[in-house]
């Protein structure tokens, strides 16, 4: 009897066993909300031959009904080791994952690929990325140094390459192998010749050497090499308290119910140095717009808008992506654009790396075209050095069109075409043809002749009014044909009678644009009525340029100098008071009448 009650205990825990494990995949399956997908991702992908790496192969929103073969790589072992699973509510949405680890060993030193992973789940097909994996020598690293704790632990520099040039961004990592420890404070790095950019979070796996499984603690630096030359780089230290097996356990508590079998010793373990080689950027085919750029990097470019007027502002958005220092990394020089005023231009990074080494960095650059001869923007060049190719490299974005119309033009009128009705008549109703009459009818009395009344001879002396006034006219329009200076000052100041009183205007409906781009065209066409210029090339530069040199009164040219950064500064702000606007009428008619009374700079002979 007990033998049988044993067997039928150990059924009944198999049946329940049976039943919790297809309980939880029947859950699982039903759970799962959402888009299935599957990834692939490495702990870390840079490793020493004969190091355990982990792999993570995750499932969101699906379930495996089997592990997925992982494709085989020459040089690297794979071993499938456990299942994991996850499950999150969030606002009512619940997501699952189940993620499989493997444990991925070099044998060898070299770069690997691991393939796309390939899985059907539900009749869906599903595939992970490939993934890279870096496998250094050992003998690259040498012996620890000589410490009595160095096989409870030790710390490791791994450079992931011995060659690189003066001023490249390099991640480096130092490595601490412990089986045990406990207060281990940030590592140091002795980096003579070199400068440490930015330091990562460290990061903590677990590995396996041999038989050994230790706990490794990853930090990593990028550093940059600031001479060129054969320098070593390290050692790296690092200071904490190893766990140290006791040949004999200790007895503690009372009565001696505990033992010790570890204490903690102070430790200060270090790296062998690594010798690299620095190398100088090639003066061979330096592109003259390099600035120092070093990396791989892809350039994208926009402009918007297109289609403006002259004094309007282009916003030019460049857009450089890769791998290098985003720090100092800076946008192409517009240094040809003379046809254009030129902003400075701010640059924003977004890295996707500890290290803000990967990622990608927008420039954006305001221009605004001087003249209607502008066509086009320039084509855009950016230089920087490969160091993978070796190599300098320039991508140039194209040039782009433009239409760039006076300051102040008005629109295309728009004409509106009405058909006719239809049965409507376009034609006028016709005529009866009239008869010669046969008899004279009744004759009229005769009147005073028109010889005889005043009214006759004032009107014969009026053609010769009209004769003189012509005569008058004529000559004025030939005295102003042959001096246009005169002819551009009277329409000038009309002009600006007109544009002063929709200038009040504006200032009280507060309608800023408008404001402004009516100011800056009344400077242009007074200013180039005074200097006899085209009104489209007058720019703040006429003050230094133009003005100051013929011994204009300062205080005018600071009114001027104000009015000129108001328009080139507030042009472009989101909004504008009242009371800023209402302000600014009154200086306008001021600054107005001030150049009105310079002199010409030429007599308004003929032409």
């Amino acid at each position: 009897m007990p033998v049988r009650r044993a067997r039928r205990a150990g059924a009944g825990r198999g049946v329940i066993r049976a039943l919790a494990v297809g309980g939880w995949w029947l859950w699982s399956a039903i759970a799962v909300l959402g888009e299935p997908s599957l990834a692939a991702s490495l702990d870390r992908d840079l490793t020493v031959a004969g190091e355990s790496v982990t792999m993570s192969v995750v499932f969101q929103d699906a379930v495996p009904k089997s592990v997925p073969t992982i494709p085989a790589v020459a040089g690297l072992n794979l071993r499938y080791l456990n299942a994991a699973q996850n499950v999150q509510s969030i606002n009512g949405q619940t997501t699952r994952s189940v993620t499989l680890y493997f444990l991925v060993v070099p044998t060898q030193a070299g770069e690997f690929t691991i393939p796309s992973i390939q899985a059907q789940v539900d009749g869906t097909a599903l595939s992970s990325r490939p993934l890279r994996l870096t496998a250094l020598r050992p003998e690259e690293f040498g012996a620890p140094p000589a410490n009595p704790l160095a096989k409870y632990g030790f710390v490791r520099l791994a450079v992931p390459k011995r060659q690189f040039y003066v001023g490249e961004a390099v991640a480096v990592q130092i490595w601490l192998y412990v089986l045990k420890c406990q207060e281990a404070q940030e590592p140091g790095l002795r980096t003579d010749g070199f400068t440490v950019l930015r330091k990562a979070p460290a990061a903590q796996f677990q590995t396996q050497i041999g038989a050994q499984v230790y706990s490794l603690i990853s930090v990593q630096m990028a550093v940059i090499a600031n001479q060129p030359g054969s320098i070593s780089l390290g050692p790296a230290e690092w200071a904490l308290e190893l766990g140290v097996p006791l040949a004999t356990p200790r007895r503690t508590g009372p009565f001696g119910m505990f033992s010790e079998t570890m204490e903690w010793r102070p430790a200060k373990l270090s790296s062998n140095p690594q010798a690299v080689t620095v190398l100088p950027l090639p003066a061979q085919d330096e592109p003259r717009d390099f600035q120092g750029a070093i990396g791989q990097y892809a350039m994208t470019v926009s402009a918007s808008p297109t289609n403006l007027t002259v004094g309007d502002p282009i916003t030019i958005k460049l857009r450089i992506e890769g791998r290098g220092n985003f720090d100092t990394l800076n946008g192409p020089r517009l240094n040809d654009w003379r046809e254009f005023k030129i902003y400075p231009a701010a640059g924003k990074a977004e890295t996707s790396d500890p290290l803000a080494l990967e990622g990608i960095k927008v420039f954006e650059q305001v221009v605004t075209p001087q003249s209607t001869d502008v066509k086009r923007l320039p084509p855009i060049s950016f230089s920087f050095f490969d160091p993978v190719q070796r190599a300098y490299r320039t991508m140039t974005h194209p040039a782009i069109p433009l239409i760039v119309r006076p300051s102040g033009s008005p629109s295309s009128p728009t004409v509106i075409i009405a058909n006719a009705a239809a049965g409507g008549s376009s034609s006028a109703a016709s005529r009866d043809i009239v008869h010669i009459k046969i008899r004279p009818g009744p004759l009229a009395a005769l009147q005073i002749p028109w010889a005889q009344r005043p009214w006759f001879w004032l009107l014969q002396g009026l053609p010769i009014l009209v004769w003189l006034a012509g005569v008058v006219w004529r000559n004025r329009c030939d005295e102003l044909e042959r001096n246009p200076r005169l002819r551009r000052e009277r329409m000038v100041r009309r002009l600006l009678r007109e544009w002063l009183a929709e200038l009040d205007r504006l200032a009280a409906a507060n309608e800023a644009d408008e404001f402004f781009a009516l100011l800056f065209r009344m400077l242009q066409e007074q200013l180039g009525e005074r200097l006899d210029l085209p009104a489209s090339a007058i720019t703040e530069a006429v003050i230094d340029e133009q003005l100051r040199p013929r011994g204009v009164p300062e205080e005018t040219l600071e009114r001027l100098q104000e009015l000129f950064r108001e328009c080139d500064q507030v042009r472009f702000a989101p909004a504008h008071s009242l009371k800023m606007l209402g302000d600014l009428a009154p200086k306008v008619g001021l600054v107005i009448g001030e150049l009105q009374a310079l002199p010409d700079p030429q007599p308004r002979g003929g032409s």
